[in-house]
């Protein structure tokens, strides 16, 4: 059986000062993400903000349990390539 998780993820960033910076954030995000856990990455809320990213990550697995940790481990390299931290997280099992 598998489990589709639905983590959104909303970031605080004290270090931009322009939307094309945060794009350039985003999109190293984007990157590692689909390369190492091929998993679905967008962003989902907090667009215009300079302050927040706001992203939704889908993850496919055919066992749940070692989702948590991977999920932990995931959001510590967001963290680290953001250079922000995750002020709010919501996590759904489909």
């Amino acid at each position: 059986m598998f489990v589709l998780t639905k983590l959104i993820l909303t970031i605080r960033v004290d270090q931009v000062f322009s939307l094309k910076q945060k794009r350039s954030i985003i999109k190293k995000m984007k990157t590692h993400v689909l390369n190492t856990y091929n998993a679905c990455i967008a962003e989902s809320h907090q667009q215009d903000s300079l302050r927040y990213l706001g992203i939704t990550i889908g993850i496919l697995s055919n066992k749940k349990n070692g989702l948590q940790s991977l999920l932990e481990k995931l959001m510590e390299e967001i963290e680290i390539i953001s250079e922000g931290i995750i002020e709010k997280k919501e996590i759904d099992n489909i």
